[in-house]
């Protein structure tokens, strides 16, 4: 909104003060010509840009198509800054108003001109409809509707608090309803089936950034921690953006470089234990804090998925969801190796680690209740921020009697 009143001030402050010179065409055919001159130099300069800068910035499947290098092209709008620049030019300069009438020729061009027709750009190269993920985000987002929709005439139905004739018409007509969204996508298609596996895979990585800032908001894991797991879950997700499907030996590896006990890191090493036993905690629990939050995750995940293939038709993703069973046992079971080893470092400090664990998942199991009681006006803030001390002070005081 501000960038739009900042162009529009341009415009205005350019037609209040420069009206007169700029509709000056005392040039002629002289003027149309440096304007036409300065329109194909404008394109000339961008086909170079774009045509031939596109083929370095991407390669293979992610390679920039022709099609989108003809929009990029074409959809080179202009407006307030190049303006805003003509004004800084002093008034003593002898071709100030020819630069500011061309100026505003070329805006106007790509404004009235390129953006007008771009819109028939993107229709010509097909650019103007959803593609098949967002066809089916589309399309599932739809059956999960009709299932709630179904599954709420069957809870009332249950109760008998309503003619009985009433819902079964209505049953009736959301069963035809489901049916007919469930039939409305061809999933023997080869691009929708790999669509839907994406868009599974896709479920997961979002699901496991949901955990990770669930439990950084709790206490449980650090900052750095915290850190290190979103540069882990951004990993995936680059995986999924390049058309890779996640690997259980390049997850393993991930898994050991964001610890901090692994190879050189200062845990490992014995004499940092000995001489540092704080810091030593801390980091100690830092790893314990981030395997347990990536083992919750994948628990979390592996629900979400059994909830998923319960709405799609006749098992339909059965066979997407098998890699990624497959991919989260492969997971616990290297973080479940993972925290054997911290146990082999020091069992006393294991159990110390987990003790502050499960306070940390206590204290969010708590803190979600009094938000939940805030958010529907049982608590007001002063309240709410209250019984937050409160519960916090009693994690804080574990922590310290840990560390001591």
């Amino acid at each position: 909104f501000m960038s739009f009143l900042a162009n529009s001030a341009i415009f205005l402050l350019l037609g209040f003060t420069e009206a007169d010179k700029l509709f000056d065409f005392g040039g002629g055919g002289h003027l149309l010509l440096a304007v036409g001159v300065a329109i194909l130099a404008i394109q000339a300069a961008r086909i170079v840009v774009v045509f031939g800068m596109s083929p370095f910035l991407g390669f293979g499947r992610n390679r920039i198509g022709l099609d989108y290098q003809a929009v990029m092209f074409w959809g080179g709008l202009r407006g307030a800054v190049p303006l805003a620049l003509v004004f800084s030019i002093p008034d003593s300069y002898v071709d100030r108003t020819l630069i500011m009438q061309i100026t505003l020729a070329v805006v106007l061009f790509t404004l009235l001109v390129q953006g007008l027709t771009t819109e028939r750009l993107l229709k010509l190269f097909g650019l103007d409809r959803p593609g098949t993920l967002s066809r089916l985000a589309e399309w599932y987002t739809m059956l999960k509707a009709r299932r709630a929709a179904v599954e709420t005439l069957r809870e009332a139905a249950a109760e008998k608090n309503f003619d009985e004739a009433a819902i079964s018409r209505l049953a009736e007509e959301y069963g035809a309803k489901l049916n007919a969204v469930m039939n409305s996508f061809d999933f023997k298609d080869a691009a929708n089936r790999a669509a839907l596996d994406r868009m599974i895979w896709a479920g997961m990585v979002e699901v496991e950034h949901a955990v990770i800032g669930r439990y950084l908001r709790s206490g449980l894991l650090h900052e750095d921690g915290c850190r290190r797991l979103l540069a882990f879950n951004g990993a995936m997700a680059d995986d999924l953006d390049a058309e890779r499907t996640p690997d259980a030996g390049r997850d393993a590896g991930r898994i050991a470089s964001t610890l901090n006990f692994c190879g050189w890191r200062p845990l490992g090493k014995a004499w940092f234990r000995r001489m540092f036993p704080p810091r030593t905690f801390e980091l100690f629990c830092r790893d314990f804090a981030m395997l347990m939050t990536l083992l919750i995750a994948s628990r979390t995940v592996r629900a979400e998925l059994d909830e998923s293939a319960a709405r799609f038709p006749g098992g339909l993703a059965d066979g997407a969801l098998s890699p990624c069973r497959d991919f989260l046992s492969r997971r616990s079971a290297e973080l479940r190796r993972r925290l054997n080893e911290l146990r082999g470092f020091d069992g006393n400090l294991y159990l110390k680690a987990q003790e502050y664990v499960l306070r940390c998942v206590i204290f969010d199991a708590e803190l979600k209740v009094i938000e939940n009681a805030n958010t529907s006006g049982a608590l007001d803030d002063a309240e709410f921020d209250k019984l937050s001390e409160t519960i916090g002070a009693g994690k804080n005081a574990l922590i310290n009697e840990l560390q001591a």
